[in-house]
């Protein structure tokens, strides 16, 4: 366990990055919109970390380790770029679920806190975070899905959709890939 965590932990911010840059260099529709959008699902989701780790008051209390690398205000800095992968993930597999703004914003967050309940069991064991008594609170689940819903409002009100399927791939890759460390490390 000790060789693959090392492994996993220096590969972790790396292979987010990596991901995310693949991912945005297929979408197709670029504009100032898309942009503005983008980068603002990544810092909100960077802000909410940096309010809800510093606060405990919008996931419970928790704090990040040393392993995802650089942090801005106590929240690894790939932690924004976390948020924008699934969340474009997600718009994806949305869009080809519905044309409805309220039920692809729906999808999509639900999509997000089923992601993140095969996450956080892993995440621990790995030393991205810890939570305060060792249990992962309801409250968090709930942030994440509200937090989620808003940024599919956010997306889907803005952004043109596109058929990426790397960014749904990417999105299936991510929640295999922990789901499998669950089963396999656990």
């Amino acid at each position: 366990m000790d060789s693959s965590r090392a492994l996993i932990n220096q590969f972790t911010p790396a292979n987010l990055i990596l991901s995310s840059i693949l991912v945005f260099s297929f979408h197709k529709t670029w504009n100032f919109k898309s942009v503005l959008v983008f980068l603002g699902i990544g810092l909100a989701g960077l802000g909410f970390e940096i309010i809800g780790v510093n606060s405990g008051l919008i996931f419970g209390e928790y704090q990040y380790g040393n392993v995802l690398g650089f942090q801005l205000g106590n929240v690894p800095l790939v932690l924004g770029i976390l948020w924008l992968n699934m969340i474009y993930g997600t718009w994806v597999i949305s869009n080809l679920v519905s044309d409805k703004l309220l039920v692809k914003s729906l999808i999509g967050a639900s999509l997000m806190t089923f992601f993140d309940l095969f996450l956080e069991p892993i995440a621990i064991r790995l030393g991205y975070w810890q939570w305060d008594g060792s249990v992962v609170p309801i409250q968090n689940y709930l942030a994440w899905f509200l937090i989620s819903f808003g940024l599919h409002l956010l997306i889907h009100s803005f952004v043109k959709p596109e058929k990426n399927w790397l960014g749904l791939s990417t999105f299936v890759i991510q929640t295999l890939f922990f789901l499998g460390l669950n089963l396999t490390l656990a």
